[in-house]
């Protein structure tokens, strides 16, 4: 798409002041110059190259000047029917043109000038922001002792550090789960179902699981990370 847009620049002139053309340069393009007699007109090439050779189809149809450093041509038509073409060499490019003698009515142009390809270097592709990190998976803890009646004893059972999943094989009631507080007193838990699962808010130590006589312990066997201690204050 980069280089159709480019060549369509390059098809036709640029749009420029009333009296300045400006034309997007190609080897093969013919840039057409409409003179008049008793005007010159003046064709700029790029300040990094300079002419070697000028070839007119009818020399003695048109006067051609360059100048000293080489970098611009000065032209008009001496004759009134003064069609031809003209080839400019430089030591980087060369030019092709077709010169008429544009009549008293025809537009009067004083500066033909080039845009190189150079100036529509490609910008560069944007390079896509990388896809962020995911976050990472929590580790999920399964070493869990199951201790008591199986009736009540679950399938399966693990925490991620923050909630533990507990599931049974047989669905249709669940037991009573409670946590086991330091003094042996039993209290009730937060919890929510999740498909299969029974997703306790936290992770205790040990639950109870219980249906009516029937009970069972869950007991977490991974070691717990210790608490940060508070830096004791400094006394003044």
């Amino acid at each position: 798409m980069k280089q159709l847009a480019l060549f369509a620049l390059i098809a036709a002139p640029a749009c420029a002041s009333d009296r300045i053309s400006t034309i997007y340069y190609s080897p093969d393009h013919v840039t057409t110059i409409a003179g008049h007699r008793g005007i010159q007109t003046m064709i700029e090439f790029n300040a990094d190259e300079h002419i070697e050779n000028v070839a007119l189809g009818d020399s003695a149809a048109w006067q051609i000047t360059p100048n000293k450093r080489a970098d611009l041509i000065f032209l008009k038509p001496l004759m009134k029917k003064a069609r031809t073409n003209m080839t400019v060499v430089t030591d980087k490019r060369r030019y092709l043109f077709d010169l008429y003698n544009g009549g008293p009515n025809g537009r009067v142009i004083y500066t033909v000038r080039f845009i190189y390809p150079e100036a529509f270097k490609a910008l560069p592709e944007p390079v896509a922001a990388p896809a962020p990190h995911p976050p990472p998976l929590p580790v999920l803890n399964d070493r869990w002792a199951v201790k008591g009646d199986a009736r009540v004893s679950p399938a399966r059972i693990y925490d991620d550090g923050t909630s533990t999943f507990i599931a049974w094989s047989d669905t249709t009631e669940l037991p009573a789960v409670l946590t086991v507080g330091t003094d042996g007193s039993e209290g009730p838990v937060n919890f929510t179902v999740k498909g299969d699962y029974l997703v306790i808010d936290g992770v205790a130590p040990s639950y109870v699981l219980r249906i009516g006589k029937a009970s069972a312990v869950v007991t977490n066997l991974a070691p717990r990370a210790p608490k940060p201690v508070a830096a004791p204050e400094t006394v003044k």
